[in-house]
């Protein structure tokens, strides 16, 4: 696993979250990234070509990026889901 900066890890949690941002301010975040571990890190995200050519490490972050942004999308299904039937977690 690659060791990220505070500030990697939030650009790379947007580019992960934020599928809709246009390919430029996608391709302008990479360019904030200060390690360059973390930049190879954005570019596979951005292109998954990438992917297959990288080190052990770099993939393993890029899974570990997917993992947490399938949980969040999950939990967020879960929420709108219990808001629609009527679900309170208050006792």
């Amino acid at each position: 696993m690659v060791q990220l900066t505070p500030h990697d890890v939030a650009v790379l949690s947007r580019l992960v979250q934020f599928r809709r941002l246009p390919p430029d301010k996608r391709a302008a975040l990479v360019h904030t990234l200060t390690a360059e571990d973390a930049r190879r890190v954005g570019e596979v995200i951005l292109d998954q070509k990438k992917y297959a050519e990288s080190n052990p490490a770099i993939k393993e972050t890029v899974d570990r990026f997917r993992q947490w942004e399938q949980a969040n999308r999950r939990l967020g299904q879960k929420r709108v889901l219990r808001r629609r039937h009527g679900v309170t977690t208050e006792r």
